[in-house]
């Protein structure tokens, strides 16, 4: 495997203006184009799937121009943003090429954050990727999991109490969490939990089996009708208290609000139907949608499910969507798995007869038989060539095994 030390960044923790955070869910007009579209946005959720600047729900993002932040407002540099990370990405319009294939926007803020900071335990590796917890929460691994490159294995290559930061995606009906990217994070100043609260009998409360004390934040500092069901992002101390319970440095509302506008593009996963057998309305992440009967389904509704990506158009009232058009994604899956898409200049080749090179800080695996190249041959591979690759994330959730290598003009 190429060395990670070629793409590695050192996380900037420098001090941001709040006015980033709400630059973040501010509208401001759009990248050009006709009347139509010139004063819309997108809002986008979702998890990085490529670079070209970035990639998510088969959209590539210009990200040049975008200001980077975490969800404790911090400033970034947009070559922290790695393959598996969950973003959310407000933007110009989204574009569609004129020759019809291919979308593109220009982004303006993009901010991204983990779910969990914290040590591992229970780990149960497995041939399609296992399980574990961080913080008493299960966390479930599959082949779209993607790890860090000093985890090439996967699973199997975190030892018990290592400390892991997790982007993932949280399940409100089993209560569980769906990895999408684990990173080591031995430094971490704290520990971190994004989740609901239960059993709040102050000063203590749960979040799933973890029990967390308050005790020691001010009830000013604690967020707006804190109460049980609320969606809440815990810092925590790294050791736990004399009675075994996690130690509240800080409560912050785990809800990202977006804020109104009269037109909108809002592409993610359904997250969740908050009312059992109504389909009506439903959740992209922590934003509500609404439809009814002047709603276009323009391929139906048949796969409106959990876990379907999809596309929502209108307008945000009060931090609901109010939708016009409610239209289910193609994620252009290669035998289930989404497709990794990385256009950039080789940056490393990998040892000789490895097959391998580092395009946008991800290692890049090709094979004679199952790899197409177009504008040129695997002889032409070498360092700083420009190309195009996709393919799927290999078995060790690290590699992109390409499908396709095209040499760019």
């Amino acid at each position: 495997m190429i060395s990670s030390k070629v793409h590695s960044t050192p996380r900037i923790r420098s001090a941001a203006s709040a006015v980033l955070a709400l630059g973040l869910m501010m509208g401001c007009g759009g990248g050009g184009g006709d009347s139509a579209t010139a004063n819309r946005f997108a809002f986008t959720q979702g998890t990085i799937t490529g670079f070209g600047s970035i990639i998510v729900g088969g959209v590539r993002f210009d990200d040049s121009k975008a200001q980077v932040i975490d969800d404790d407002d911090q400033a970034h540099d947009r070559g922290e943003l790695k393959l598996g990370m969950t973003v959310e990405i407000r933007s110009d319009h989204v574009r569609t090429a004129s020759s019809g294939s291919g979308r593109s926007a220009d982004a303006r803020h993009i901010r991204f954050g983990s779910e969990l900071v914290g040590p591992a335990t229970d780990i149960v590796p497995s041939t399609t990727g296992g399980t574990f917890k961080v913080l008493a929460q299960f966390v479930d691994v599959d082949k779209n999991t993607v790890f860090e490159d000093s985890l090439a294995g996967g699973l199997s290559m975190i030892q018990p109490d290592d400390i892991v930061e997790v982007h993932a995606q949280f399940d409100t009906t089993t209560g569980r969490y769906l990895a999408k990217r684990i990173e080591l994070e031995p430094n971490a100043m704290f520990f971190k939990l994004r989740g609901i609260v239960s059993k709040l009998n102050a000063p203590r409360f749960n979040i799933g089996d973890a029990v967390i004390n308050f005790g020691g934040i001010n009830p000013a500092e604690l967020p707006n009708n804190f109460a049980e069901g609320l969606k809440v992002r815990v810092r925590l101390e790294k050791a736990k208290n004399i009675d075994g319970e996690w130690v509240a440095v800080s409560i912050r509302t785990g809800v990202r609000k977006v804020e109104d506008h009269n037109e909108s593009e809002v592409r993610g996963v359904i997250t969740e139907f908050p009312t059992a057998g109504d389909k009506t309305t439903f959740k992209i992440g922590d934003l509500l949608v609404k439809t009814d009967a002047n709603t276009k389904f323009p391929n139906g509704t048949t796969g409106i499910d959990l876990g379907a990506r999809v596309e929502v158009e209108g307008a945000i009232v009060d931090g609901t969507l109010m939708a016009t058009k409610v239209e289910l994604e193609d994620e252009h899956d290669i035998a289930g798995q989404p497709e990794n898409e990385l256009h950039g200049v080789i940056e490393q080749m990998g040892p000789a007869g490895t097959n391998t090179f580092m395009v946008r800080g991800v290692n890049v695996h090709f094979d004679s038989l199952t790899t197409t190249f177009v504008r040129g041959t695997a002889s032409d591979l070498g360092m700083g060539k420009a190309v195009e690759v996709r393919g799927k994330l290999a078995a060790d959730g690290v590699t992109v095994e390409a499908t396709l290598i095209k040499f760019e003009l």
